[in-house]
């Protein structure tokens, strides 16, 4: 709990710092290109202003390229359920993993009394419940 309100005081001073160099005084919208908006409903790549193609493969919208290790080795870890076969281990698979991922708190000393004393254990049953089939 220190560490996240660490980092959230930490983030609350550098959005403070922005605002008071000025850089938030003006609040402008940006807008995808025409361009961009045909491609997105057309589906297939189109040239950015210098010539470059903006897609060269077909563009996983959920996921950034990746631009570390950590990053890579997590999409080797999102290419394991490929593996698997079907779209329900592929979902049994995701869920296990969210499940997890919320579930270490459990295990880990620093974390056992928070996961307790704040219920963390229907986090884990909620997440459970809401990985269903959908389409």
């Amino acid at each position: 709990m220190h560490a996240s309100g660490a980092a959230v005081l930490e983030f609350v001073a550098f959005a403070d710092g922005k605002a008071e160099s000025g850089a938030m005084k003006t609040s402008r919208f940006i807008a995808p290109s025409r361009e961009m908006l045909a491609q997105a409903f057309r589906g297939s790549p189109t040239k950015h202003g210098a010539g470059i193609p903006v897609f060269s493969k077909p563009a996983d919208h959920d996921h950034l390229p990746p631009a570390n290790v950590w990053q890579r080795l997590g999409n080797v870890v999102r290419k394991i359920p490929a593996l698997l076969g079907s779209e329900e281990s592929t979902l049994g698979f995701r869920a296990s993993c969210a499940v997890m991922s919320v579930g270490i708190l459990a295990y880990l000393k620093q974390t056992q009394h928070f996961f307790v004393e704040e219920r963390i254990v229907w986090g884990l049953i909620m997440i459970a419940i809401s990985m269903t089939m959908s389409e």
